[in-house]
């Protein structure tokens, strides 16, 4: 996972599926709460296309989707918290896609 240094995670893991193959040109999560006060919420996972990314229906939050590298080299995804409302936005050719979702805390 690209989890920044030293991050664990402190939810289940978050799996998202696409009804068809699509080819990303980036994914992005925010939260929900930065993505309605401010016009460019701050990204905590930020995934950009490196030249053609790999037709793909399913990746792992802060996991390596081929064909895609991080949008600033070394700062990965920051570890989610359970309970807190973020949204993932993924763009591909000319569709934009958005879902919010709200991680669960591992049952131990």
């Amino acid at each position: 996972m690209t989890f920044r240094k030293g991050a664990k995670p402190s939810v289940n893991p978050v799996v998202f599926l696409i009804n068809k193959d699509l080819r990303l040109n980036s994914v992005k999560v925010v939260l929900v709460s930065d993505a309605e006060t401010n016009k460019y919420p701050h990204a905590i996972w930020d995934m950009i296309s490196d030249s053609n990314s790999v037709a793909t229906r399913e990746f792992i939050y802060g996991s390596p989707i081929k064909g895609l590298k991080l949008a600033i080299k070394g700062v990965g995804a920051d570890p989610l918290q359970p309970g807190v409302n973020y949204r993932i936005l993924v763009e591909a050719d000319s569709t934009k896609l958005e879902h919010d979702f709200i991680p669960v805390a591992p049952t131990r």
